[in-house]
């Protein structure tokens, strides 16, 4: 059996002012799915599991659900100052599109751009 080497790139980080840049100027469908890649350190297939019921703002805290995460385990994650800042002006309780889905279906296309996009 032959085995090949992969080569990997080197992971490049965004700065704080790159971040800042890409959420000013995305879409605002697409703003609370990049924040909380940033600022959450939730995985690309967990952030598309999820939905708004699972953000609590008031308690600072993001429930992964078993069934969402690649460990198969629940946890919680905390909300960074950060990411209440841009979360804060989209969320508004009680409103019923915060049980579906966090990130609207027709914007998966628009995010595989945004995960290959090397600039801002």
């Amino acid at each position: 059996m032959v085995r090949y080497k992969e080569d990997k790139a080197p992971v490049s980080i965004f700065t704080p002012e790159s971040i800042a840049s890409l959420l000013k100027k995305a879409d605002a469908t697409l703003r609370p799915y990049l924040a909380l890649g940033a600022f959450a350190g939730l995985r690309t297939a967990e952030l598309q599991r999820m939905d708004w019921s699972e953000i609590d703002l008031d308690r600072g805290f993001i429930t992964v659900a078993a069934s969402k995460a690649k460990t198969r385990r629940r946890r919680l994650v905390p909300i960074s100052d950060n990411l209440k800042l841009w979360l804060t002006p989209i969320w508004q309780p009680g409103r019923t599109e915060y049980t579906k889905s966090l990130i609207p279906i027709h914007c998966i296309v628009s995010l595989n751009c945004v995960s290959q996009a090397k600039t801002v």
